[in-house]
């Protein structure tokens, strides 16, 4: 250990760990501090100023060494030891004055913060207690290594004997030691473990101890092997425990088999000889170089478990688990000091250093790789099924076995929230994984899920939605018991502002949320959004939407005042407030931006906006009568790639039927159990028994990718040569079949007809209600299965399996619907709904990007409305320019305060709240549109080490209960 002294370890043990440690507070106390009352801040001054004098005397003495060119002294042991040891008692025993619990753990997006306070600490402590060690340890002299030895059994013995037998006695005479003393003693005893543990180690390997010379086999195979290997399987379950449950997987998740490689590998390296020749010491230390890493991570990760090692050993022997990596890299450390000081007199110091900097980086290196791998697969898996490019009309395959690959090492990173085990994650491993590959968000399970059947063709029936999917809102009996509207023309826009208001009454006599949902039309759109908490009216926040949602989810299930409005799908809005207390009356509303007088439906009750007796309200009789006049030109947005088209203009254009056309769909996927032929005859029937009229048919073969041809006299060969992969994504064939249906407007509009042998295999998104303007001519395609020659009706639009299903009662298998041509039947550039509604359609072929900067996009203006609008049409369509663009829409929606489907309005109740969305905004905007906000519970402690220590805890007050009734 004689480099034990360089200043640099200052640095490393203890100015670069309380950098990260003061950021990870700082950032927390920024969301928090308003929750903080007057003593608790004055606790983080208490503790936070001392820790602050400590960070920059370490810097000042490390600058002292520099310059001067000096080394380490004892003395700084000592009093690091002196200092931090009291400082982190003091800190857990305060630690809810700190932060105190009720305070929500979710805000703090760092995670358990008392854990990171040990955790970064331990670090310079284990530094100072080195020191020590090396200071009370003759260096020229053979000493004995016994007596440290017999230390570190009786040190543990005597706990047990002080907690079975001397606590029950001063129990019994009312001195309650475990709470006044046994901490205090606690620490201590660690303390004193530790270094006469490691003081026994360090004279046992001594070059000039006999005794090491002779055993040496026998304490590396221990120590670096069995130890390591006993520790994973205990931890991982293969050898019980007398709690199984509890203490299955207690420090993370390593289960892989890469984990034993690594431990019986770096054993071995151990293990091997010492050779006298250059080059082979050369290669055996850039070897142990190489699996140093794997020990060094260890190290970190059961470093804050240390002060509970004695505890850990009377509690069945899992003490050697806590100690193995404390104990490999002690050892490790030293024969690689060995290594290197024999590799000196034969290569460049520098060479070395090389050297083993780069053994060190090839497994951080090789992590590192395979976790840019898994980012890039699992964005080519994303973009692939939800944000695609349905303007290629070729297939498109991937490598189905690297996402396969990529999805399960996902799943193994992220917490089973069904598991009574207490983690599943690989400590610190997981975090960086998260924070590279998933961008500090997650990948919800569904989705998961979606894209195994997608790519691999797996199936659970479980999977694919059930009838009560899509279930209305539960909100018990909470009433709408007024409404009011306050509609007012804006002349200078040329539209209407409509306030909202409405109060609210739970009549039950407990707590409930409120829950609807309404629709408005096109060319309509929430502007502002207001809450009252309390006394006070709290105005709505315009978020982004998946942030809200998991603010909302944290904050609704610990009883606090959000209300929340947001886009289920284009025109269907849903509104909540939580919580409604027993028989507690609310009040809440938002304003309406529209361009036209229009009715809805909130809650059971009819809402009229714009009425006529609202703008006669004004004196200006011209204007007035303006805004009365029938639209005779569609509104254009800003810069023409939009069109509105009121209600009433659409009635005087002319409508007309247009003529389908037949476009099968056949599933081509991996478990398509009926062979080509078997298709191939069911399709041939199915023209027979309803031949097409005029236009050809169409087919596209499809599974995780489609490929669409007209039905030439090569079809047949094209399906069976077509590959039987993967599953069969339903939605995704059908949206590529309306997109060029809607991009290429003509006289003939697809009829659907899907083929399949099992239609539950099929994957479905949870409605296409979002592409209804695409094909205004029909709601529901046909289906074809190989069990039954009959024809059903499936719906379009509805979620899937929730839709209209029957079969064709006669011959007359479609039934058109009229569409109105603009601008003319001759010249169509897009077919319109022939309904009574108002509708915005944009130009697909003439399309420029966002203009966010534009002079137009201010607040409440309604011109960019219409641009946010047709920007999100066009995102439909083209959701692979989604995945570039969709930010530039967010900060239009933010810039002019009108709501899209990619934002939300929201309340919070208090200034943390706002700073934890704020965060969590900034997260979601900062990652990939199609990763996941939600089913992301509050993180526990990484590892879960409160968790550990009371279930050891518990063994020892259970012992203590068995003596005390012996007695």
């Amino acid at each position: 250990m004689k480099h034990l002294q360089h200043p640099l370890w200052i640095l490393i043990t203890a100015i670069i760990p309380q950098i990260i440690l003061f950021s990870l507070y700082y950032s927390s106390y920024q969301i928090i501090q308003s929750l903080l009352k007057p003593e608790n801040i004055e606790m983080w001054w208490a503790f936070g100023i001392p820790l602050g004098v400590a960070f920059l005397g370490n810097i000042g003495y490390l600058g002292y060494l520099l310059r001067q060119k000096k080394e380490v002294r004892t003395w700084y042991g000592f009093g690091a030891l002196a200092f931090y040891i009291p400082f982190a008692y003091l800190f857990l025993w305060y630690s809810n004055k700190i932060i105190p619990w009720r305070i929500p753990r979710w805000m703090m997006d760092n995670g358990e913060l008392t854990l990171y306070m040990i955790t970064f600490l331990m670090p310079v402590l284990f530094y100072a207690l080195l020191l020590v060690i090396q200071h009370f340890t003759p260096k020229e002299k053979t000493s004995s290594a016994v007596p440290s030895f017999g230390m570190v059994v009786a040190i543990p013995l005597c706990f047990y004997f002080v907690t079975t037998v001397i606590e029950p006695l001063l129990y019994k005479w009312n001195l309650n030691f475990a709470d006044r003393y046994f901490p205090i003693v606690l620490v201590l005893g660690v303390l004193l473990f530790l270094f006469f543990l490691l003081r026994f180690f360090y004279i046992l390997t001594l070059n000039n101890n006999a005794f090491w010379q002779r055993t040496r086999l026998f304490w590396l195979v221990l120590i670096g092997i069995v130890f390591p290997l006993a520790g994973l399987l205990l931890n991982n379950g293969i050898i019980p425990t007398f709690e199984e449950e509890i203490f299955k997987q207690i420090f993370g998740d390593f289960s892989h088999w890469s984990f034993y490689a690594l431990a019986v590998g770096n054993g071995i390296l151990l293990c091997l000889p010492n050779t006298q020749k250059a080059l082979p010491r050369l290669g055996l230390f850039f070897a142990r170089s190489i699996t140093y890493s794997f020990i060094l991570y260890f190290f970190v990760v059961f470093l804050p478990f240390l002060p509970v090692s004695i505890v850990a050993i009377l509690a069945m022997g899992l003490g050697f688990l806590i100690l193995a990596p404390l104990l490999i890299t002690f050892l490790q450390t030293r024969m690689m000091s060995e290594d290197f000081d024999f590799l000196k007199n034969h290569y460049s110091p520098t060479l070395l250093k090389g050297v083993l900097l780069l053994g060190v980086l090839v497994l951080p290196s090789i992590i590192f790789a395979t976790y840019h791998n898994d980012r890039q697969q699992l964005h080519l898996a994303l973009d692939h099924v939800y944000a695609p490019d349905y303007s290629l009309e070729q297939a498109q395959f991937v490598n189905t076995n690297a996402i396969k690959r990529t999805l399960n090492t996902v799943k193994s990173h992220k917490n089973n929230r069904n598991n009574i085990e207490l983690t599943n994650r690989k400590p610190y491993l997981s975090t960086f994984y998260k924070w590279y590959v998933l961008d500090n968000l997650t990948l919800s399970d569904k989705k998961i899920a979606t894209l195994e059947r997608t790519f691999l063709g797996a199936f659970d029936p479980n999977d694919f939605p059930s009838s009560n999917n899509r279930r209305g809102p539960n909100r018990g009996n909470i009433e709408l018991t007024n409404l009011s509207v306050n509609s007012q023309y804006d002349f200078q826009q040329d539209c209407w502002k409509s306030q909202v208001d409405l109060v609210l009454q739970n009549n039950e006599a407990r707590q409930r949320e409120y829950a609807t949902e309404f629709n408005l039309p096109d060319g309509a759109w929430i502007s502002d959004y207001y809450l009252w908490i309390g006394d006070r009216k709290e105005p709505g926040l315009l978020t982004e939407k998946k942030a809200a949602m998991w603010v909302y989810r944290q904050i609704t299930s610990r009883r606090k005042d959000p209300g929340i409005l947001y886009y289920t799908n284009n025109n269907q809005l849903a509104f909540k407030v939580f919580p409604f207390n027993a028989l507690e009356e609310r009040k809440t509303g938002f304003e309406i931006l529209h361009k036209h007088p229009f009715t809805f439906e909130i809650d059971g009750q009819t809402v009229v906006l714009g009425k006529k007796s609202t703008a006669a309200e004004y004196n200006d009789m011209n204007r007035m009568k303006t805004t009365q006049a029938p639209q005779t030109v569609p509104t254009k947005a800003m810069d023409g790639n939009a069109l509105y088209f009121s209600a009433d203009y659409k009635q005087s254009l002319q409508a007309i039927t247009r003529t389908p056309y037949y476009h099968f769909i056949v599933d081509c996927s991996a478990k398509q159990a009926a062979q080509p032929k078997e298709m191939t005859k069911l399709i041939q029937s199915f023209l027979a028994q309803y031949p097409q009229q005029e236009a050809p048919p169409k087919i596209t073969f499809a599974n995780y990718t489609s490929q669409t041809q007209t039905m030439d006299n090569n079809w047949q060969q094209a399906l069976a040569n077509f590959p039987k992969t993967g599953g069969f994504h339903i939605t995704r064939a059908i949206k590529q079949v309306l997109y060029q249906n809607y991009v290429n407007p003509s006289k003939n509009y697809p009829h659907i007809i899907v083929v399949t042998d099992n239609y539950l295999n099929s994957i479905q998104d949870d409605d296409l209600s979002n592409w209804q303007f695409t094909l205004p001519d029909i709601s529901f395609y046909h289906l074809l299965e190989t069990a039954t020659d009959i024809p059903q009706y499936q719906s379009l639009w509805l979620s899937p399996f929730e839709g209209f299903s029957a079969t064709i009662p006669n011959d007359t298998i479609v039934a058109p619907i009229a569409v109105i041509p603009w601008p003319s039947a001759e010249h169509v550039q897009v077919y319109l709904p022939n309904n009574k509604k108002s509708t915005l359609a944009y130009l697909p072929n003439n399309f420029p990007s966002l203009p966010v900067n534009k002079s137009h996009f201010t607040k409440g203006n309604y011109q960019a409305g219409l641009d946010l609008q047709a920007t999100h049409l066009h995102h439909i369509l083209h959701p692979n320019k989604a995945e570039t663009e969709w930010l530039k829409s967010i900060q239009g929606s933010f810039k002019t305060g009108i709501m899209t489907p990619l934002t939300s309005y929201m309340v919070v109740e208090n200034e943390a709240q706002k700073a934890a969305l704020l965060k969590k905004q900034d997260q979601v905007l900062n990652a990939k549109k199609s990763l996941d906000t939600l089913e992301e519970l509050p993180r526990m402690s990484e590892p879960t080490f409160w968790w550990m220590l009371l279930g050891l805890l518990l063994f020892l007050w259970v012992q203590r209960r068995r003596e005390r009734c012996l007695l």
